[in-house]
């Protein structure tokens, strides 16, 4: 929103209003205050009820207007994806079919629902479903590495193979100092980064984007491309979660740790905002880095 002095502006149109900075709601509502036909119009998609849109607007608004104090009106309106009538019967189920009924987004995105997030951060997940035995050297790809680097926490690094449009994880590395008692040095890391790299022509290492001793060291050796691992947490976790129910990204049986995290990744429900718990997620920001930073660009 770009305020331009002197002018007042009767119109606002805002989608995704959740999405927008406190800041910039106030700033657009002070660039209207002398409008002489003053109108507002939001959309945006459930979330947490503890969100700021609900508690600072939404919620006041609707209250006031039960008592009769809010002057100007007040209307919402409440619509489902089963309610478009520009989306065919057969897009609607290809819709449903990415998402995992009952999981966060489910409730959320197609029966729009205010919820808290709780329980498991990739339910859909399934043994079944998502774990493969992937023989690492008769299916051609491109190959990637992803990274979540720690000192005094765990490490994780996955091999990743890219084929038509789905990922393997074909291996995985995983030490915690404080299992051995002992932390490494970036040096003995990038022995172990080129160690599971080895016989693989890796077109990209990704980086947890925090670890910046650890990026100038890989790229002090000049044997490896580098990006920063995209770390928009809840984007990422929406997007790995869609990913895992659509069988675009599996794991190979070998994968014990980061096939664990799976089962104990969870959300933090002491909070009024969506969070996940910040333990026994170091695989599981590896996954993420990767699903955010190069299957996002698969599927545009």
């Amino acid at each position: 929103f770009k305020k331009i002095r002197g002018n007042s502006y009767g119109m606002w149109i805002a989608t995704e209003i959740n999405l927008h900075h406190d800041n910039t709601i106030r700033e657009a509502f002070n660039s209207q205050l002398a409008a002489k036909r003053r109108k507002i119009f939001w959309d945006l998609n459930p979330e947490s009820p503890g969100a700021m849109i609900y508690k600072d607007y939404l919620d006041p608004y609707a209250d006031k207007t039960a008592r009769g104090e809010l002057l100007g009106g007040y209307n919402y309106r409440h619509f489902t994806i089963f309610q478009n009538v520009n989306i065919p019967e057969q897009r609607l189920k290809e819709i449903l079919s990415q998402y995992e009924e009952g999981s966060l987004w489910y409730v959320r995105d197609i029966l729009g629902q205010r919820v808290i997030a709780e329980g498991l951060v990739y339910p859909m997940f399934s043994p079944e479903r998502n774990i493969v035995h992937a023989d690492p050297r008769k299916t051609p790809g491109r190959y990637f590495i992803s990274i979540d680097y720690g000192t005094d926490n765990p490490t994780a690094m996955g091999l990743w193979r890219l084929s038509e449009g789905t990922a393997a994880m074909i291996r995985e590395y995983y030490f915690d100092s404080r299992v051995h008692h002992y932390q490494k040095t970036d040096e003995e890391y990038y022995a172990d980064l080129e160690e599971l790299a080895e016989g693989y022509p890796i077109e990209r290492v990704i980086v947890d984007p925090s670890a910046a001793s650890f990026k100038t060291c890989i790229l002090r050796h000049g044997k490896f491309p580098v990006w920063d691992g995209d770390n928009e947490v809840l984007d990422g976790v929406r997007l790995t979660g869609t990913l895992i129910q659509n069988r675009l990204l599996l794991f190979d049986a070998s994968c014990t740790n980061t096939i664990n995290e799976f089962g104990i990744y969870r959300w933090n429900e002491k909070k009024s905002h969506d969070e996940v718990v910040k333990e026994n997620d170091h695989a599981m920001d590896m996954v993420r880095y990767f699903a955010n930073t190069i299957m996002w660009r698969e599927i545009q």
